[in-house]
């Protein structure tokens, strides 16, 4: 999750281990080499959706869209405005207004752990 030329489309991360987040956003990745993408998958986590914030425009080399992201956050109780969220000053309507994240979803509930389960049948097709 840490570093450009990675491909990570289309997975399920349950309450990932590598930190409260989802994911590890790298600033000063190089646009001219190989981005990070992070497209089409689905994320429950702890408390936040990014561990900091860099964004495509400022040159970050990233692709982030189409994304179905959940957090376990007692302070977060709807709205736009996420706690620790550290893009756009919390805002997901800013943040997705500037281009990044196009498609993607946010919610501060979780799922049923039914349906979390039904998640990773399917992606191993059982």
């Amino acid at each position: 999750m840490k570093g450009e030329a990675q491909n990570l489309s289309g997975n399920v991360y349950m309450y990932p281990q590598w930190g409260p987040q989802c994911m590890h956003m790298m600033g000063g990745m190089d646009p001219a080499g190989a981005p990070m993408y992070f497209m089409n998958n689905t994320c429950v986590a702890q408390s936040t959706i990014y561990s900091s914030c860099a964004t495509a425009i400022d040159g970050s080399g990233q692709v982030l869209r189409g994304n179905s992201y959940f957090i376990d956050n007692p302070n977060y109780k709807g709205g736009d405005i996420v706690p620790g969220f550290p893009c756009a000053n919390g805002s997901w309507s800013a943040w997705l207004a500037t281009g990044e994240d196009s498609g993607s979803t946010m919610s501060g509930e979780v799922p049923p752990i039914a349906t979390m389960v039904g998640w990773g049948k399917k992606l191993l097709g059982f």
